[in-house]
């Protein structure tokens, strides 16, 4: 997602013009995370309905727990959500990759959630030059000022 320049006056206000975009993503973390959820079951949504025409496709001429796409679909969620309730599993060794990476993608999507929902989107550092308390994690310059910022992070010593 592109990021907006937003043009402040000395005192802080916004330019008259540029209040339109104040409430982007970059200016509100709550717009952010919200907008991070959002594309979070977006990818959730697309891989739930694949998988299920996978195991629906690859299970339903032998198994007889899927005779339906509701069966595969149920499946698929339960083990995506990593409940797996066992009363369908499927047989084999393709099965068995199925279900594993069915599982591994649900494992990951629910880090990728936890880490959407508990890392902060702004790091606190202020600048020398203008006082600007707030940057991104990966910021090199101050948006205020443009001042090089050196903010330190766990992968430098």
């Amino acid at each position: 997602m592109p990021r907006m320049v937003v043009m402040m006056k000395p005192d802080g206000s916004l330019s008259p013009g540029m209040m339109n975009f104040a409430m982007t993503p970059a200016r509100n973390p709550m717009m952010m995370v919200q907008m991070m959820l959002i594309g979070l079951l977006r990818m959730f949504d697309e891989f739930r309905r694949h998988a299920a025409a996978i195991v629906y496709e690859t299970q339903k001429s032998h198994n007889n727990h899927i005779v339906n796409y509701a069966d595969a679909l149920y499946f698929t969620v339960t083990a995506l959500t990593t409940t797996g309730f066992g009363d369908i599993t499927l047989p084999g060794t393709v099965g068995r990759l199925i279900t594993v990476v069915i599982m591994i993608f649900g494992v990951t999507l629910f880090l990728n959630l936890a880490k959407a929902l508990l890392a902060p989107a702004k790091v606190r550092f202020p600048c020398p030059i203008c006082g600007l308390q707030r940057h991104d994690s990966d910021a090199v310059h101050c948006k205020a000022c443009g001042t090089v910022l050196n903010i330190p992070d766990e992968g430098s010593d």
